[in-house]
């Protein structure tokens, strides 16, 4: 009995007061759980510092995981972007890159980065800054100086078609009437002139879906509209707006076809807060503030979601001649997905069966191998030159 007493008052009772001074999270991963024991300290730490020192990250993630946000236009980035705090990323890397500041990069990093711990998720302290479109607000040595101190790009992603879709929608309704608006000779002006003479003089009536029926059938007035019209789907061509142009395929060429040894992770819109809650928990995190933004239905947009005027709706004849026509957005986008580390097998093939049936693939290949799509992923260049794809796009040339 007195030897029962002793080991009680070494070793349990020690425990316990650990316990009872610390956070405990149970942390299920694709195919483990982990339980992670959290200091509980409120006070700020810099971003290299870890503020929790025992933390237990995933296995899956690299040696000092460090991000590089990659904010693909139309898929949830700007909800992210503030979510995620990136806002003062911007400042802290110019305080990094600030030769009359003491120190070199490296210790001038671990002072510009300082993140209060009570408010900031693992993930928001793991992202060293954030890519859109050309890299605005950062100049090219901020742009080199990312990429040199990141291992894991993290991509905003939305099923290709439905990114389009609202890409158009968004860009009808941000110039559709503003043809000659001003007399403003400024680049904006002209660009705004440009793009609204896109929707208003080439493609005046309805929304994605009424454009590819013009297309399908050849039906503009103008020959330079047909050519002009698939060129900016297939973002060749600007004068639909840029998002056009800021595509997969722009993202992917400044990123992994550059820089292949970076690691991928993935956000997809259509499963938002499940993908963020699960990197803040490989993280070691807890992602309590993104279920409570979950529960709250959190959403910031340019003002798109109420402002919308045409049916987002696209049949299933045009959905096909769309899916010809930027098979190479479907590569970039199926590539993003395989290569994601925080997607399980499940996961990936469930947002690749759902591309492809967003194509109706069923009807160019009636049973495709579902367990498949990992090991033998789709050939999107294959499926442009099928002859479902040279009956739908017709007259339309699917090179690009």
């Amino acid at each position: 009995m007195p030897t029962t007493r002793w080991f009680l008052f070494i070793f349990v009772f020690p425990c316990l007061l650990v316990l009872l001074t610390r956070q405990i999270h149970t942390i299920t991963y694709a195919h483990s759980t982990l339980l992670v024991v959290i200091e509980n300290n409120s006070t700020a730490s810099s971003f290299l510092t870890n503020p929790a020192s025992n933390i237990l990250l995933s296995p899956l993630l690299p040696k000092d995981p460090q991000f590089y946000f990659i904010h693909i236009g139309k898929a949830g980035g700007i909800t992210l972007y503030h979510s995620l705090q990136l806002i003062g990323t911007v400042d802290a890397i110019k305080c990094v890159l600030n030769n009359t500041h003491n120190g070199n990069h490296d210790e001038r990093r671990n002072s510009c980065y300082i993140y209060s711990q009570r408010d900031s998720s693992q993930l928001s302290r793991h992202i060293l800054g954030y890519y859109h479109m050309a890299g605005i607000n950062l100049n090219d040595e901020a742009r080199s100086w990312l990429m040199n101190n990141t291992n894991i790009f993290l991509f905003t992603v939305r099923n290709p078609i439905d990114r389009l879709v609202s890409t158009y929608n968004y860009h009808r309704y941000e110039y559709y009437k503003t043809v000659n608006a001003t007399s403003s000779k400024t680049a904006a002006a002209v660009a705004a002139n440009k793009y609204a003479w896109f929707y208003q003089k080439c493609f005046p009536n309805g929304g994605i879906d009424t454009m590819i029926d013009t297309l399908r059938q050849n039906n503009t007035k103008k020959k330079m509209c047909t050519t002009m019209g698939t060129d900016v789907l297939r973002g060749n061509n600007g004068g639909g707006g840029h998002h056009f142009i800021y595509n997969y395929e722009h993202y992917k060429d400044y990123t992994i076809n550059e820089h292949s040894t970076h690691y991928i992770t993935v956000i997809r819109t259509e499963q938002m807060w499940t993908d963020v809650i699960h990197l803040d928990q490989m993280l070691g995190g807890t992602g309590k503030q993104f279920r409570l933004a979950q529960k709250r239905g959190y959403k910031v947009t340019h003002g798109s979601g109420t402002k919308y005027e045409y049916d987002a709706g696209i049949s299933p004849l045009n959905a096909i001649y769309l899916c010809c026509l930027i098979y190479k957005e479907m590569e970039a986008y199926q590539l993003m997905i395989l290569k994601a580390l925080n997607l399980n097998d499940e996961e990936k093939r469930e947002s690749l069966l759902s591309l492809l049936n967003k194509c109706h693939i069923e009807l160019y290949m009636p049973s495709p191998d579902i367990k498949g799509l990992l090991d033998d992923p789709f050939s999107w260049k294959t499926f442009s030159q099928s002859k479902t794809c040279r009956g739908t796009l017709g007259s339309t040339s699917a090179k690009q």
